[in-house]
């Protein structure tokens, strides 16, 4: 089975393509280029910072009283980064971009790998991605029904007027969705799997993704095993089409009908607006995932280990699968 999953033509080719690094320096690479991620990320957020806090009329009175303490004019501060206004959460989203340029750059500057070899296939683009960005829903919205069903969470609402702002949190998590899913699959797994088996790159970059969760408000055992699940569930995926597309619009919107429409936690990120508004059971939590959301509840492991069995049996994308008997003939004959 995973014999015929590395036989596509994206791994084919990423393997004819660049540079070939050892698993140990491709772990060094991978958290060398998130280092430069979260510099560039602070560059970009110390302005936003800045106009948030400039912008805020308390704040200017008690720089400029001068009976205001340090203490308290920090604490003000404090309370003002952790409680940003909605448009920088939005922005936040769309900022992901970096995750995506830096990937990018590496495999293509660095490495010396091409677009495709990192999933970007041309052929199908379309078709692969509003069947993955419908997958997402369908999963996330299978979710909230188990909740809504177990009592774990109920019903409190719809909000037309947060329309717009849903909207805006739909295109930054289509930039968030595809951007992570390209830094861990199309750049570390297939990189990865150039110079190591099929499953030493999915294990490792399914761990790996897990671990950039490990900091999130919330954050449980069952949401870590949850997260390496969606992990190994989407380079499987990718893997059996051949192509990135799918699984970056799956991402993006299991993210964004968690977050933005049903009003869930997304790995731990409260949603300050969304589209239905889902209240959860504090004594239910090993269901509904509390704080961290869904992924940290068992109603996602059961779905997850639902979608890991559907991917296993999916179909290879006949335009990018190449037959390993094809390519085993193939090689005799050059010889």
């Amino acid at each position: 089975m995973f014999k015929k999953l590395n036989e596509n033509k994206m791994i084919i080719e990423a393997r004819e393509q660049g540079k070939i690094y050892s698993p140990f320096k491709l772990l060094l690479i991978y958290f060398v280029i998130i280092l430069v991620i979260n510099f560039t990320l602070q560059i970009l957020f110390t302005p936003v910072s800045l106009a948030v806090l400039f912008s805020d009329k308390d704040i200017l009175k008690l720089i400029m009283s001068n009976t205001a303490d340090s203490t308290e004019i920090f604490n003000k501060v404090l309370e003002l980064l952790n409680n940003m206004p909605e448009w920088v959460e939005i922005l936040v989203l769309f900022f992901s971009a970096v995750m995506l340029a830096a990937s990018v750059i590496y495999c293509k500057f660095i490495e010396k790998r091409s677009m495709s070899s990192m999933g970007f296939r041309k052929r199908g683009a379309a078709g692969e991605y509003l069947v993955g960005f419908a997958a997402g829903f369908v999963m996330m919205a299978a979710v909230a029904a188990m909740c809504l069903l177990s009592n774990s969470a109920t019903y409190a609402g719809f909000s037309k007027a947060a329309l717009p702002a849903v909207i805006l949190y739909l295109f930054g998590y289509m930039v968030q969705g595809m951007a992570e899913e390209t830094f861990i699959h199309g750049f570390f797994m297939v990189s990865c799997a150039k110079n190591t088996t099929l499953v030493y790159s999915l294990l490792m970059s399914s761990i790996l993704f897990s671990l950039l969760h490990m900091n999130n408000n919330g954050i449980s055992l069952l949401g870590l095993v949850n997260i390496f699940l969606f992990a190994l569930v989407a380079g499987i995926y990718m893997l059996r089409r051949g192509s990135i597309w799918g699984i970056g619009a799956l991402h993006a919107s299991w993210n964004f009908a968690q977050g933005a429409l049903f009003g869930f936690n997304v790995s731990g990120t409260e949603s300050s607006t969304s589209l239905f508004h889902i209240n959860i059971a504090e004594s239910m939590n090993k269901l509904n995932g509390g704080s961290f959301g869904p992924e940290g509840g068992l109603f996602v492991t059961l779905i997850l280990f639902i979608a890991l069995g559907v991917v296993l049996v999916l179909k290879p994308n006949s335009h990018e699968f190449v037959a390993y008997e094809k390519k085993s003939e193939q090689s005799v004959s050059d010889k």
